[in-house]
């Protein structure tokens, strides 16, 4: 599995400037004493957000990474939650310049502390830095149960009910809060419909009193209006009627003589018809004028209730009635909040007993878990030198919350006669090193975490323990991409890409470089890291044998 592609690193320490490619697998780093391995993995600290020496940092400092996130889920989704667009590659970098720094994700700025949250899903590195998921008791009771067979479908089984508990819990108060309010607020419903109701309001309603008040009140200048105009069509001398009859008779009399006046004949006639019948509709219309001061009281009183509702209950009609239907169903709510208080009841008596059993069934999984976890994290640890060492997965009873009661963490301890202590406390970077590996590599096939990057792990640790070791290690680069610093060749032999470290140095300048080795490289390198302890022959047909027996490339 490859998943950090290329690092950059410019200007870091007394790196000028440097660009790895690592593969799949396990990715070893080896070089003389001093020669600069630790700064690799101090950059690939920084890169996702831990601390860096300023006396590290060059005038401008630049370190970048590229990785392959596709396989993780739980990274995509943090990206995803953050707005960045989801992509199977990722781009890291953290730029230095006059002290301060500033990180970037896919080239976009973002805040330190999450850098740091992506870093723990993203890199291990086990040793003396801070990027160790396991150091976080917090940690501890996902891997608890992501190992166990069935537990995390469990725990969300509890999550669900417990949600589920917790609305019925809240609905329950809400309803019991309103109880209190219940009669207030019936007796105000109550009056505020009978207020609607005895309206009898319609829609369009106030348009149409609004034109009728308009009619009455100005009934005497309609009438008067309407009553000249009659008089002017019809019974005023000359009357308009009388005009237009005489107008009739010259023209017809012109007519004998012009054909053509004939014509206007028919539109004179049309016009008198059309006088006819005005006059005829301003007669009625006059005769049907009501002159009614109380019918125009009773108008205006009926305006000054719409108004005087609509100061109340809404800017209109429409809503007056729309807010008269939102108050028949509170009432209803009311009426039938004491039967849901008895029904819910009955619901968070019943969810709390499930819960509770569910609840019991969880932790009982977590401590079948805990125990077959322990067995294999020791069996791991007698395979590297440390069986008497002591793990132990504490459970301790906690408030219940989504994730259950139980309260996990990792307690370990290296010697016997020394007291288990949790993770974080482990003193010795060795002896951390090698549980960290016992740990990742029992929980290969469950740790959601990318990369493991080990850098003391071969304290203390020489001969046959060795290759121990280093088979450990390329187990775990099948599931995980591993990276390593050591000094030991029955390590490096078992890598699947092997690196040089090297100091270069001058009378005005020193600088780390890092070369992928090839076979015939990796056989030179093997021998001088053997060269300590036989004869330069010796040691070369020493590493020509290691790599033939333990390595595949």
């Amino acid at each position: 599995m490859k998943i950090l592609y290329e690092l950059y690193i410019k200007d870091f320490a007394i790196i000028r400037e440097m660009r790895v490619n690592l593969g799949e697998g396990l990715n070893v780093l080896t070089g003389e004493t001093g020669a600069g391995k630790s700064i690799v993995i101090d950059a690939l600290n920084a890169l996702t957000g831990g601390d860096v020496d300023p006396l590290m940092l060059s005038q401008e400092t630049i370190i970048e990474g590229a990785f392959d996130i596709s396989s993780s889920s739980s990274i995509l989704a943090l990206l995803e939650e953050k707005g960045f667009s989801i992509e199977d590659f990722l781009i890291i970098n953290r730029e230095f310049k006059g002290g301060k720094g500033i990180a970037r994700i896919m080239g976009r700025m973002v805040p330190l502390q999450f850098l740091k949250r992506l870093g723990d899903l993203l890199i291990d590195i086990h040793g003396q830095h801070e990027h160790q998921s396991l150091l976080r008791q917090s940690y501890h009771l996902d891997v608890l149960d992501s190992w166990g067979k069935g537990t995390l479908e469990q725990r969300k089984k509890v999550g669900r009910l417990f949600s589920l508990l917790q609305e019925k819990r809240k609905e329950y108060e809400e309803i019991e809060k309103r109880g209190r309010e219940r009669e207030r607020l019936l007796s105000l419903y109550e009056f505020q419909l009978e207020e609607i109701n005895e309206a009898r309001l319609t829609p369009g309603e106030e348009e149409e009193l609004k034109r009728e008040a308009l009619l009455l009140s100005n009934a005497e200048k309609i009438y008067q209006n309407l009553s000249l105009a009659y008089a002017i069509l019809k019974s005023e001398e000359p009357s308009v009627e009388d005009l237009l009859g005489r107008v009739e008779v010259l023209v017809k009399e012109a007519s004998i003589y012009d054909d053509r006046l004939k014509e206007l004949l028919n539109s004179l006639q049309e016009a008198y018809n059309l006088v006819e019948e005005t006059a005829g509709a301003l007669s009625t219309y006059v005769n049907d004028i009501e002159f009614n001061p109380r019918k125009l009281e009773e108008v205006e009183e009926r305006l000054y209730l719409i108004s005087r509702l609509k100061g109340k209950y809404g800017g209109s009609i429409e809503e007056i009635l729309a807010y008269k239907e939102k108050i028949k169903r509170e009432m209803e709510t009311l009426v039938q909040s004491e039967e849901r208080l008895e029904d819910l009841k009955k619901e968070i008596s019943q969810l709390e007993g499930e819960l509770e059993k569910e609840v019991a069934r969880l932790s009982e999984m977590r401590r079948e878990s805990a125990q077959s976890l322990e067995e294999m994290v020791l069996e791991h640890l007698r395979d590297l030198g440390m069986g008497r060492a002591r793990f132990e997965v504490s459970l301790m009873p906690k408030e219940l919350d989504n994730k259950g009661a139980d309260k996990v963490e990792f307690l370990f301890s290296a010697n016997p006669g020394e007291p288990l202590y949790p993770l974080q406390k482990i003193a010795s970077g060795g002896e951390l090193s090698r549980f960290m590996l016992a740990a990742k590599s029992a929980l290969r096939e469950v740790d959601p975490v990318l990369i493991m990057v080990f850098d003391e792990i071969d304290q203390g640790i020489g001969g046959e323990m060795g290759f121990v070791l280093g088979e450990k290690l390329r187990q775990l680069g099948k599931k995980r991409q591993v990276i390593v610093v050591t000094h030991l060749p029955q390590i490096a032999c078992f890598a699947d890409h092997h690196f040089l470290v090297r100091k270069i140095e001058d009378d005005l300048h020193t600088e780390v470089v890092i070369n992928k080795l090839d076979k015939q490289g990796r056989v030179g390198e093997l021998t001088r890291m053997l060269g300590g302890n036989e004869s330069a022959a010796t040691a070369y047909r020493h590493a020509q044998e290691l790599l033939e027996k333990y390595s595949k490339v």
